[in-house]
């Protein structure tokens, strides 16, 4: 199977996905699940220790955050787009124009108050 082929068939592993820091005999690993991966940090430098333990935190919390947003974030575009198409089909009625994209911005606003 091609990469391409792969891509248009087979989804992400389903959220919710987590990590979890262990220490390791030369650092630390960032297990991240449920897919089994490991960004393993070595201290092979004392002086560096603190900032790559840090540093790959930081990375494997944006790899989650990323993951984790992926459906609400495009579930939201597909609102956008729909409400673009629907404003669309009233262009010659700039008040409609206007309230749907008031309806549209209030839905927006409503689900990143929620965390949608």
């Amino acid at each position: 199977m091609s990469v391409e082929t792969s891509k248009a068939t087979i989804g992400h592993t389903p959220t919710p996905w987590s990590f979890e820091t262990v220490k390791t005999q030369v650092g630390h690993a960032h297990k991240l699940t449920p897919i089994n991966a490991c960004l393993y940090v070595d201290h092979r430098d004392a002086a560096e220790k603190d900032q790559k333990t840090l540093e790959a935190a930081a990375n494997i919390n944006l790899i989650v955050t990323a993951v984790n947003s992926h459906a609400s974030l495009v579930a939201e575009r597909d609102a956008f787009m729909a409400a673009l198409s629907e404003i669309g089909r009233h262009a010659n009625d700039p008040d409609a124009m206007r309230k749907i994209a008031r309806a549209a911005l209030a839905l927006s606003k409503a689900g990143a108050e929620h965390g949608n």
